[in-house]
């Protein structure tokens, strides 16, 4: 199974326009006045990927800020106010890694719950777009990630995030 999360929402599932609060860099906040006091104001955090393809490898980085610090990721990030998801995951792309980058579909919608103490763990929805770069260019490791390697999708390494995992799952069956 991949992570991708799909169907429609039932009746019960969605939050009406006065239910809904948007809050600002990625994260919604879900306010319900059905829910019970276990679910009321839960974060969700809304991350744009780029899923950077070339010769058969994909680019992965270290992080060095939350909310996957230290891990290996794809480049992604918080999606800045009124700018769309494809675009936030282009700008993520140079600022993490220093190329511009096409973006050519959508990959999936991928989420991972990570802990965040001394409160609950974020729920985290990443946005993944399958992108290639305009021209070959170095990869340039920028403070926002402190390692890059390029991998084979089918043969992952062992330390990564499971979202990225199931990622280049799907990125390793369309070829």
């Amino acid at each position: 199974m991949s992570g991708r999360v799909g169907g429609p929402a039932g009746p019960d599932d969605r939050a009406s326009h006065a239910d809904r609060a948007d809050g600002a860099g990625g994260e919604i906040r879900i306010r319900s006045r059905k829910a019970g006091p276990e679910v009321r104001d839960r974060e969700l955090h809304v991350l744009a990927a780029a899923v950077i393809e070339s010769r058969g490898r994909v680019l992965l980085i270290r992080e060095e800020d939350e909310p996957f610090a230290k891990s290996w990721v794809v480049p992604q990030g918080y999606p800045r106010p009124g700018e769309r998801l494809a675009q936030a995951a282009v700008r993520e792309a140079r600022e993490e890694v220093g190329l511009d980058v096409e973006i050519e579909s959508l990959i999936g919608v991928y989420e991972e719950f990570v802990p965040a103490p001394p409160g609950p763990d974020r729920h985290v929805v990443i946005v993944a777009f399958l992108a290639r770069p305009v021209v070959p260019a170095p990869v340039e490791v920028t403070p926002e990630a402190i390692d890059s390697a390029w991998v084979e999708p089918h043969a992952p390494p062992a330390a990564i995030r499971p979202f990225v995992r199931r990622i280049l799952a799907d990125v390793a069956g369309r070829s």
